[in-house]
This record gives structure tokens, C-alpha cells and sequence, in this order.
């Protein structure tokens, strides 16, 4: 089935909207388009209050080095060199953070064609986290594992964040689609679970990732946004505690141990 369809159980939608596309769909006949609503003030403000009614939490990286601490105090005989290698690991990944945090904001102000160059030269400026220190936490984070419960709960909460906060996103943002072989319908002001069943998963991770340019854009989306009909052509990667953007060609905040920091 194809075109678009709407079963709404309320009026029709008439706010404003953008059309959406996978970016690596563009360009080709008959892929899905999907129709985001362009998020008001006051629908940020309810969207923050249904999360914190779900219950929906992630856990910090202090929360994560605290519970590590508190473990490696109660059960390890010898833990100050344990302690002392969480600490400077902690201080070096956090150097690398608000590193790359600034150079993301250097890179949004650059033109195009100088981005690249300019990537480069700040990547090769970055500090860097000693891998003997990452191996180290990586091994005490593994006894975590094993058999520290308090540790292992923080990154349950941290993986339903994860697993479900796109989900919210797109279930309250999502109001139709074009070309999917299903019709679309929203219950309760939400998408219902028949209609998102039938949206793939890296579909919802990229409807995710657009919904957070359009929640939170950065600058250069600013200067080069485009009509509100328009498909995205660059989403950013964002991360699901609030559209932190991680990627900005060659500089990079990814994990440096396991669990440490987000997915």
C-alpha cells in the first residue's frame, strides 16, 4: 500500500510539519517519507514531562565511577591503586569530552569546503585517554559485571533509556507516512504500537536523530535550514540523553571503555 494514510482519532493534524526520508534513501522512487511534527515550546515542555513520568532515567558516568568506588572500597583489600586509576581515567575522558564538545561548535561555524582540513587539525589536537588506563578499566569494569549488582542495575536503566526514548520520541512526533505498506494511526495523542511496529529500527533511530536537529539544532543547521517540506539531508548523530551530538569527522567522543559512556 502506498500513498499516504491517516486514521486519526482525533481532527486531523494541521500544525506545522516537515518530510523526512532516511538520508540513505533519498534520492531513489517510492521509499518512505515520514511526517514530523515541528515540536512548539509548551510540546517540549509536555514531552519532558511524560519522560520523567515513564520512570526513564540515564545514569551519569559519575554515577557509574561513584558505584565502582563504593565497591572497590567495600570488597578490595588493596583498592587505592583500583580508585586511583578510575580517577584518571575519569579526568582524561572528561578532558576528551568537553574537547570535542567545543570542537563540534568550531566545526558548525567553518564553511563546508574547509571542514575537512579543519576536522583534521583539531583531531590531531585532542587529548588523548592512555590505553593502559582504558585496559585497566576495562578489566575492573568486567569484575563490575560479575558480581556487583548496584552496578549492573545502572546500566540496565542505562539500556531501556537507550532502547526506549527513541521510541517516545517518534511515538509523539510522528503524525503520518508516505510508501509503508501499513496504515498510519495515532491514539491518545501517541502513535499507536500497531503503526511503529511497522517502522523499521534504523528507521527510528534516524526519525530519532532528526527530531533532535529539530528539538535542539546546531548553528550550521540554522544557517542552512531549509523550507519546512523539505527532507533532511545530514542528520546528526544524537545522543538519546538529550540530542548531545557525538560526530564531527575525526574528533570523536566515542566510548573509550565498554559501558562508561553512552551508547
Amino acid at each position: 500500500m502506498s500513498g499516504s494514510i491517516f486514521r486519526h482519532t482525533a481532527a486531523p493534524f494541521t500544525r506545522k510539519t516537515v518530510r523526512f526520508t532516511p538520508p540513505e534513501l533519498e534520492g531513489l522512487d517510492g521509499v518512505p517519507v515520514y511526517i514530523l511534527k515541528v515540536p512548539t515550546k509548551r510540546d517540549q515542555i509536555e514531552f519532558k514531562s511524560a519522560i520523567a513520568g515513564s520512570g526513564l532515567r540515564y545514569p551519569t558516568n559519575e554515577e557509574l565511577y561513584d558505584c565502582m568506588r563504593d565497591d572497590l572500597r567495600a570488597n578490595v583489600q588493596a583498592f587505592e591503586p583500583l580508585i586511583e586509576a578510575i580517577d584518571a581515567y575519569e579526568e582524561q575522558v572528561a578532558a576528551l569530552d568537553e574537547f570535542t564538545a567545543g570542537a563540534i561548535d568550531q566545526l558548525a561555524e567553518i564553511a563546508d569546503d574547509e571542514r575537512d582540513v579543519a576536522s583534521e587539525t583539531l583531531a590531531k589536537d585532542a587529548p588523548k585517554v592512555d590505553p593502559a588506563l582504558i585496559d585497566q578499566v576495562n578489566k575492573i569494569e568486567k569484575d563490575m559485571r560479575a558480581h556487583c549488582p548496584a552496578y549492573n542495575d545502572l546500566l540496565r536503566q542505562r539500556t531501556r533509556f537507550n532502547e526506549l526514548y527513541p521510541l517516545m520520541v517518534v511515538e509523539q512526533f510522528l503524525v503520518g507516512w508516505e510508501n509503508i505498506g501499513a496504515e498510519f494511526s495515532r491514539m491518545n495523542e501517541l502513535v499507536d504500537d500497531e503503526s511503529l511496529s511497522a517502522i523499521p529500527d534504523d528507521h527510528i533511530r534516524a526519525i530519532f536523530r532528526r527530531m533532535m536537529e529539530l528539538i535542539a539544532p546546531t548553528p550550521d543547521q540554522v544557517k542552512n535550514s531549509a523550507s519546512p517540506s523539505g527532507s533532511s539531508q545530514d542528520p546528526s548523530n544524537s545522543e538519546a540523553d538529550g540530542g548531545r551530538r557525538t560526530e564531527a569527522s575525526g574528533v570523536s567522543t566515542e566510548s573509550a571503555s565498554g559501558s562508561i559512556q553512552p551508547t
